[in-house]
């Protein structure tokens, strides 16, 4: 396995995995367990105050879930390319770097360097592939957000003017 893995690959992964496992342990816990106390206060509230309007704000539930699902299979396959091209640069750059001396012997110099532009082309395509999801991501949400905000405050003063009518 050490034989045929290029040792940056193996230090860039296991740099990203001790730091993910790092960030769950110490933020991620917490975070869900508080995020999850406030959706069912939150909810409760909802219910107490208006069971009609509360309903409205959960529809939105499905469709958010399904836009979710859809940027995260994408996402996931970005991330992935993303990092494949990160290691496959970082042992590129060091494998180059520790033999320089045999690279200038024979002269290798502008071989060594179109490889690493190809690198860097591909990791620029991959991180531009991921910056573009997300600003695709984004923009959806808000739009429903604000069509869903837009329902509600609709149906909540349509309620009004016909209680008042009354």
């Amino acid at each position: 396995f050490f034989d045929k893995t290029a040792i940056g690959n193996l230090v860039t992964r296991a740099v990203g995995d001790v730091e993910t496992i790092a960030t769950v342990y110490t933020d991620g816990f917490l975070m869900v367990f508080g995020d999850i106390l406030k959706v069912v206060f939150v909810l409760v509230a909802m219910f107490q105050v208006n069971t009609e309007l509360s309903y409205i704000s959960l529809t939105i539930l499905p469709i958010m879930l399904l836009i979710t699902r859809f940027f995260q299979k994408k996402l996931r396959k970005a991330f992935g390319d993303e990092r494949a091209w990160t290691s496959t640069q970082n042992s590129f750059v060091q494998e180059r770097l520790s033999g320089m001396s045999l690279i200038q012997v024979f002269n290798r110099q502008e071989a060594e360097f179109k490889k690493f532009d190809d690198i860097n082309v591909n990791l620029k395509a991959a991180l531009l592939k991921t910056v573009f999801y997300f600003s695709l991501f984004f923009p959806v949400v808000e739009l429903i957000s604000s069509v869903f905000i837009g329902l509600i405050l609709f149906v909540a003063g349509y309620n009004a003017l016909t209680a008042r009518d009354i």
